[in-house]
Parts: structure tokens; sequence; C-alpha cells
């Protein structure tokens, strides 16, 4: 995880912008995002079945998009506005789905590439 010696969030619970970046995660237009891209739709499928298991045990949902073998995610809590522990909290348990840590099931492999081009 990448982090820089800044101001702690705000009471409201929002991140500033030289808080904390999960890594792989950029920030753009308020929000986390980041591209995952998988060996074909399946696999794909498959990624979004397991973190819409875990957006809902967080209760945080993402908003994505896909197209065959690409997921695009991007993490911002509406009800705020902004990018806030929520949504680095979810970027890191995504993150730890690539290593097939959450949910028993192994993705790595699954994906070719990722990151934001």
């Amino acid at each position: 995880m990448v982090t820089d010696s800044a101001p702690a969030p705000r009471h409201d619970g929002t991140v500033t912008a030289e808080t904390v970046t999960p890594d792989g995660w950029q920030r753009d237009s308020g929000a986390l995002v980041r591209r995952f891209e998988f060996v074909d739709f399946a696999s794909a499928f498959a990624f979004m079945t397991v973190v819409a298991a875990l957006a809902e045990e967080l209760d945080h949902h993402p908003d994505w998009c896909n197209s065959y073998n690409v997921v695009t995610i991007e993490l911002r809590s509406h009800d705020v506005g902004a990018i806030t522990e929520r949504d680095v909290r979810l970027a890191a348990r995504i993150n730890g789905l690539l290593g097939g840590v959450d949910a028993g099931l192994a993705l790595d492999g699954l994906v070719e590439g990722d990151g934001m081009p």
C-alpha cells in the first residue's frame, strides 16, 4: 500500500488526495480506479462475482464496467462525494482477491495484466 505523510482523514471520513492510494489503483475524478484484464470473459465474470459478494459483505458497492475480458472498477463514497476509508478498504480487499486470498477462490493466473493504461 502506498502512503504519504499527509493529514489524517477529516472527521466525516473523507480521504484527501494526499493520503492512501492502494497499490495498482489511481485517483481519477474523485474516485479510486483500477483496470483489470483477464484471460477471457468467464474469468472476468468470475472476478466480478467474487467482488460482488465482497461488496455485499462490506455494504459498499463499486461502480464498474465489463467489456469482454476487462473489468474497470471505480470506488467513491457517493454519500459524501469523495474517496473515503471505505473505498480504500474495499480496494485493498479487491487487491487481495488477485492472490486468491479472499473467498477461497484462486483467481491468480486468471489475470493477464492489470493497472491503468
